[in-house]
């Protein structure tokens, strides 16, 4: 199985307006590519004009020949009126030498990654939208600890998580063009479930299960913070996001 991540940011005048774009527009088109299983748009909690729309995909090479086709080009070409203007500006000289400044769209980034854990999928979402909330969890491993760490989401840590109320999905997924880097996506029935469980203390226990197999930099972090006082940041850190499923179907 193959996931697929479209990072968007979105201009805050037209938030609103993408909504029903990707279930009117986006969602019928995917649903008639060969392969695609589910498409869905995540709304950042924090940061509300960043958005990701997910695919998941029978194979990478189903996925690679929607992303070829022109029904995927006419789909970008229709989302960039939405995209925000970065603060990156390009400067270039006119046929009479003035000075020209061009802002420019911010293009959408797509991340790929394979799935190498999941929780089965139930039917809610095939035929009818509801709600959803969001977290994903990315970390990154030591090269030779990769193995270690699927083998314990997959026997210990999905068990536990399969038995919390209100978690709904679960699907863990290694990034297939930056090395080591494995992303736990759990979808909940609310913000109250998830928020629950990470209060309960268990998400510390799980983390506790794989630290070992962490990056040395975020080892070295952790033993940082154990003994001193105050927050030290790398840029190995255990990332935290939330999200709002705000638009999603199931195809099979």
């Amino acid at each position: 199985m193959f996931m697929r991540f479209l990072h968007l940011k979105i201009d805050p005048e037209f938030i609103k307006l993408l909504f029903p774009f990707h279930s009117r527009i986006v969602i019928p088109a995917l649903q008639k590519a060969e392969g695609c299983l589910f498409a869905g748009l995540i709304q950042n909690n924090h940061s509300t004009s960043e958005c990701i729309a997910i695919t998941l995909w029978q194979t990478k090479k189903q996925a690679e020949s929607y992303e070829k086709s022109d029904a995927y080009g006419k789909l970008m070409e229709q989302v960039k009126p939405y995209l925000s203007e970065s603060m990156e500006w390009k400067i270039q000289l006119s046929e009479n030498l003035e000075l020209q400044y061009q802002s420019e769209k911010e293009e959408p980034v797509s991340r790929e990654f394979i799935v190498t854990a999941q929780k089965a999928m139930d039917d809610e979402l095939k035929d009818r939208f509801t709600p959803f909330y969001v977290r994903l969890v990315s970390v990154k491993c030591q090269p030779d600890r990769v193995d270690d760490f699927l083998q314990i989401y997959s026997t210990e840590i999905v068990p536990v998580l399969n038995s919390m109320p209100g978690c709904r999905y679960i699907y863990l997924s290694e990034n297939l063009h930056q090395e080591n880097e494995i992303i736990s996506i759990t979808v909940w029935d609310s913000k109250e479930d998830a928020d629950r469980y990470e209060k309960s203390g268990l998400f510390r226990d799980l983390i506790k299960k794989v630290e070992h197999t962490f990056s040395r930099f975020y080892q070295w972090k952790m033993d940082l913070e154990n003994n001193m006082k105050g927050k030290i940041k790398t840029s190995e850190d255990l990332q935290v996001n939330s999200y709002e499923l705000v638009s999603g179907k199931r195809f099979m």
